[in-house]
């Protein structure tokens, strides 16, 4: 991004001009090229705890200044009228309608790659909600797997039946919201491709699709903007969540009223783990719209020392190192989000000092802080009760350098204390 505004009139005059390029994916690339600054942003956008209320009170005022609407709904403005000339007759999938390879070539590798992630066969029950004309549905159909699809928009399911009937292929198409349910379907899978950024109220969201995947299923969070603290595009996402302001989003929300979210990836990890998810992360090789993002159902232990395992927090802290298989060490002060769905009396930590000297921990949860004095190779599973309301667990010990403490290591981490398992006492 090179062009950074401080207004919508300075926009809206840039997109004028961008409208006159002669094709869509050169008026793409430039509105990618342009971004709304923090000037033009309201100060609770980034001030506000980004897990409450307020700051979703925000969230939709703020969409609805860039939509020029009086509020956002998303039973009217996720809609897509343009595809009233679509409604009948044969369908061309609108990844070909670009006329350009790069289009073509990223959106099957995305679809290849999250078809490979999702690892079903024939007869997995698979759901995808905002699935446009359905590209990646009917794929996975066309394999042998019981597909539904849920869109708030009822042209796209006409369009999902016409491509299902042509091939001879079935899928359930269902008229609905992010969340609701398919009566008498629990599923395998549930997939969004380049669609959860939709969802206004994507806690809620979360929570409800806790009841739509069986007990060992899997939600995939494909293609979504989500961006990580030394990502090209954080500028566009300066706040924990809410509408992203670079230009090709500005356009979608002006033109057609939708919700556009981007999410800094703490937060999308915290708020995933507060509502009960455990949260891994595939690259894709190709194409950004085929990163995933995965969450299974969290149990009562959580196992801090998987590698796999995403533990980012939206606290100004030290973070955390990457799990080691047993543990994982924080880096002086690190949070977790803590499942709100366990209604849990306390969560128990179990730390280990692997340090050749006395290492003090501070446990943090609300207004509960537990002290702790751990002595070298000591290993101490310790009890944090929680309130009514708590968000996340915060872990503090004063980082040393390993290679300064320990004679003859080079490991030249600062590191706090290591941590191994979250157990959640009911």
């Amino acid at each position: 991004m090179k062009t950074a505004i401080s207004s919508l009139e300075q926009f809206a005059a840039m997109q004028e001009e961008i409208e006159q390029l002669p094709d869509e994916m050169s008026r793409i690339d430039r509105l990618c090229d342009v971004y709304l600054s923090a000037e033009g942003v309201p100060p609770a956008m980034l001030q506000n705890d980004p897990f409450g209320e307020q700051h979703l009170s925000a969230c939709r005022k703020f969409l609805a200044s860039l939509s020029g609407t009086a509020g956002y709904n998303a039973a009217e403005n996720e809609r897509s009228d343009f595809l009233d000339g679509f409604a009948e007759g044969p369908y061309t999938p609108s990844i070909y309608r670009y006329n350009d390879s790069r289009m073509v070539g990223d959106s099957l590798s995305a679809a290849g790659a999250i078809i490979t992630a999702m690892e079903v066969r024939a007869g997995d029950a698979v759901l995808e909600y905002g699935a446009g004309d359905g590209q990646i549905a009917l794929a996975l159909a066309r394999m042998g797997c019981d597909v539904s699809v849920i869109d708030i928009d009822e042209r796209y399911l006409r369009i999902i039946d016409r491509q299902a009937q042509a091939m001879g292929i079935k899928i359930n198409t269902v008229k609905g919201l992010f969340g609701d349910p398919v009566p008498g379907k629990k599923f395998d899978r549930v997939l969004f491709y380049e669609a959860f950024h939709h969802s206004l109220d994507h806690a809620d969201t979360l929570l409800r699709l806790r009841d739509v995947l069986k007990p060992e299923g899997r939600l995939l969070l494909a293609g979504e903007p989500v961006i990580a603290k030394d990502s090209y595009w954080r500028k566009i996402v300066p706040f924990a969540w809410g509408p992203r302001l670079d230009g090709l989003s500005l356009r979608a929300i002006r033109t057609y009223g939708w919700c556009e979210l981007g999410f800094q990836r703490e937060y999308l990890v915290e708020q995933m783990m507060r509502t009960g998810w455990l949260v891994r992360f595939r690259k894709c090789p190709a194409t950004d719209r085929g990163d995933i993002y995965t969450g299974v159902l969290a149990g009562e232990v959580i196992d801090l020392g998987d590698p796999s395992l995403l533990v980012e927090s939206t606290a100004q802290d030290d973070g955390w190192f990457d799990g080691e298989g047993k543990t994982r060490w924080t880096r002086g002060t690190a949070s977790v989000g803590l499942d709100q769905t366990k209604r849990a009396r306390s969560v128990e930590v179990k730390l280990h000092n692997f340090l050749p000297m006395t290492r003090r921990v501070d446990l943090v949860a609300g207004s509960n802080v537990v002290p702790v004095t751990m002595e070298p190779g000591e290993v101490r599973a310790v009890s944090v009760p929680l309130g009514a309301r708590y968000g996340s667990l915060s872990i503090g010990c004063k980082p040393v350098t390993i290679s300064e403490v320990i004679e003859g290591l080079d490991d030249n981490r600062r590191v706090g204390v290591a941590v191994s398992t979250l157990r959640y006492l009911l």
